[in-house]
């Protein structure tokens, strides 16, 4: 499961973060376990924290299949990381068109 976990989870998420800068390391907390709420069949619980400095990314899924779980866990932090990205670009674009205003630039 771990070897799962790094070629199918980790590794993805790296990707999608590479790119980015960030004064703080990405920390990921994942937890799967089978969920005892549940009174028929097997159903696993997964969750993942993945910390970028002060921002926190949340995701998590039931699902039957424990693999299943983590491939819609990562699913889930990618639109959130591709989210976030957008969020800043948009931010930082905003404030150039103030700057460029302001000065005269245009």
């Amino acid at each position: 499961m771990r070897k799962f976990i790094e070629d199918k989870l980790e590794l993805p998420l790296r990707r999608h973060l590479r790119k980015m800068k960030s004064a703080a390391r990405p920390v990921l907390n994942l937890e799967l376990s089978r969920d005892a709420k549940h009174r028929k069949g097997m159903v696993y619980y997964a969750e993942a924290n993945l910390s970028l400095g002060k921002r926190l990314l949340r995701a998590e899924t039931y699902e039957e299949n424990p693999r299943v779980a983590l491939e819609k866990i990562k699913e889930e932090l990618i639109r959130e990381i591709n989210k976030f990205k957008d969020k800043k670009r948009t931010i930082n674009k905003k404030a150039s068109r103030i700057a460029k205003g302001r000065f005269g630039y245009e």
